[in-house]
């Protein structure tokens, strides 16, 4: 799911459950930190396998992490047309709920060094974002996700959802980022997903 396609309120199923994930983090903390550390929750498409995964990838590619940053990104709010032809028609959203509504993202800039499917060059610098981070002194923890920039290589092996705006989504937390070390492909810490392939090699043959 694209996070900021994601949050245009009412447009699609995935858009209701990342609105109510984030509308539910702003109220919702655990642990000791109450006031600095909130949970939230969010729904992702689930492959089952990795070719299942890279088959529904826009891009897929080996890069390196070249800085991150916290975004905090709000709904878009289309009132145009019937409501059977836009769920939001006739939707009235404040400032104030815009602001509840808005979801903290980290968005990390990734160094291209190998295109393996999809619209992207050797040397670009494509933005990934991820559901979480810190803004105001409050860490936002979506409990899927495992942030690239964690990864204990230099190289990471990502696939991506590209919806054409030059910002780019993991097609989910843990089945769309591996780590890359001479040319062996292997899972981030802590992500609990075990990939079916465990090399570059057999990721390229899955995507000819």
């Amino acid at each position: 799911m694209n996070t900021r396609r994601a949050l245009t309120i009412l447009s699609t199923a995935s858009a209701v459950v990342l609105l109510g994930a984030a509308c539910a983090g702003q109220s919702t903390a655990e642990g000791p930190s109450s006031e600095s550390v909130v949970y939230v929750s969010a729904d992702y498409p689930e492959y089952g396998s990795t070719e299942a995964a890279l088959e529904a990838a826009d891009v897929v590619l080996v890069g390196t992490v070249e800085s991150s940053r916290e975004l905090i990104e709000y709904p878009e709010v289309d009132g145009s047309g019937t409501g059977l032809e836009n769920p939001q028609s006739g939707v009235a959203v404040s400032d104030e709920d815009l602001k509840e509504m808005g979801v903290v993202t980290t968005v990390t800039t990734i160094k291209v060094s190998e295109v393996i499917s999809g619209d992207v060059e050797v040397g670009d610098s494509v933005e990934v974002s991820q559901v979480g981070g810190t803004s105001e002194g409050v860490t936002y923890i979506e409990e899927s996700t495992t942030f690239i920039e964690e990864a204990a290589s230099p190289e990471v092996l990502l696939l991506l959802n590209d919806f054409g705006d030059g910002d780019y989504d993991l097609v989910n937390p843990v089945e769309g980022v591996y780590e890359v070390s001479d040319d062996q492909v292997e899972a981030l810490p802590g992500s609990g997903v075990q990939p079916e392939v465990s090399s570059l090699e057999e990721v390229r043959g899955f995507t000819e």
